[in-house]
């Protein structure tokens, strides 16, 4: 965890050290997941929330407020 008062290795303070491991793994089961003509570990509805929540991340940030995520 990142205590008060440090500064976190995340890509909020350079965008070139966010790490794309999560990314390669999703995108070498969806690959898997064709090929076999099954499931991907997660589906992409699942994977559209976060899409969402960053998208709305963004929203409130440009517009200095609160965003409502629908259900």
């Amino acid at each position: 965890p990142i205590e008060e008062g440090t500064t976190g290795a995340g890509g909020h303070a350079d965008p070139k050290k966010f790490s794309v491991e999560g990314h390669v793994i999703h995108v070498q089961d969806m690959i898997e997941a064709i090929k076999q003509d099954r499931d991907p570990l997660i589906p992409g509805h699942e994977a559209r929330k976060s899409v969402e929540l960053i998208v709305s991340m963004y929203e409130s940030s440009k517009k200095e407020g609160w965003v409502r995520l629908d259900d």
